[in-house]
């Protein structure tokens, strides 16, 4: 009886174990992972290896905006020594490289921009294909997980999310809708932003932004003045003297006893992350000559 009893809480303790939340050692066992929220409406997340934020893939258009924001470049000698799934184990497969890949979508930057996706589960590398058929992988390949343990992840944002919900750029919200340009910042990018706060705006001569918003071309222009392709950090910017923004034309940065400037407006503060750039806060508004 007692062998019994013995027996029956080992498999109670084992079963314990295998029923623990997945995400319970905090080792970051489950990022590059893509999992599927079993509790809710099947929702199908990446998550971000580096950031550890996940991104939700609703579409083909999700995961194609996923390939281009989250892609790593990897030349043709590198990626043929990670072996690939149902094919002969590379000669010279190099599986340190394969283990700190694991979960990264890889870009050949070599050829035509084949993409391809380590799994962690079994450190093999599939091919993406087009966005159809890599949505369709990725459900294939989901591993389960529960509201609870997926919530312990940040969501990632745009751009457009973040200024919307921060509460300071208000203004700046409202007349990136009215030039026509919240879904280009909010799907596509990267773009690194140099945000006016509504107090920047307040700064304007009164009657500005109204006149503006009846100008949608300046309109337009003025706000694309503000933005920067790619995704350029604070640690980049202060290296440079200038950048060519989205307007066409470049504003100027200078650096002075820890103060950044860019025109005539001081940064106040940078690298805010966003899943498709960085946005950095601004001042005053920034005008195109």
């Amino acid at each position: 009886m007692k062998k019994t009893i013995t027996v029956a809480l080992a498999a109670l303790l084992f079963s314990l174990v295998l029923a623990a939340p997945a995400l319970a050692d905090h080792h970051g066992r489950l990022a590059g992972r893509v999992l599927l929220q079993v509790e809710e409406n099947g929702e199908l997340w990446y998550l971000a290896p580096a950031s550890l934020e996940r991104f939700m893939v609703k579409s083909s258009y999700d995961m194609a905006r996923l390939m281009r924001l989250n892609g790593l470049g990897i030349k043709n000698a590198d990626l043929t020594e990670i072996p690939a799934y149902g094919e002969a184990k590379p000669a010279k497969a190099d599986m340190a490289m394969t283990r700190r890949l694991a979960g990264r979508i890889l870009i050949q930057v070599e050829n035509k921009g084949e993409a391809w996706y380590v799994n962690p589960s079994d450190h093999m590398r599939y091919s993406l294909g087009t966005p159809q058929q890599a949505f369709a992988l990725f459900k294939q390949i989901a591993l389960g997980i529960t509201n609870k343990d997926i919530n312990m992840y940040k969501e990632s944002k745009s751009i457009v999310d973040i200024a919307a919900e921060n509460g300071s750029f208000k203004t700046l919200v409202a007349a990136v809708q009215a030039a026509g340009l919240a879904e280009t910042l909010d799907k596509e990018g990267p773009f690194t932003v140099f945000a006016p706060t509504d107090e920047a705006f307040a700064k304007l001569p009164a009657g500005t932004v109204d006149s503006l918003l009846q100008d949608i071309p300046k309109l337009k222009s003025i706000l694309l003045y503000h933005v920067v392709a790619g995704k350029v950090t604070a640690g980049q910017a202060v290296k440079l003297t200038e950048a060519k923004t989205l307007n066409g034309q470049s504003f100027k940065i200078k650096v002075a006893g820890g103060t950044v400037m860019v025109d005539n407006a001081t940064v106040t503060a940078t690298d805010i992350m966003a899943e498709n750039g960085v946005i950095h806060v601004i001042d005053s508004v920034i005008l195109p000559q």
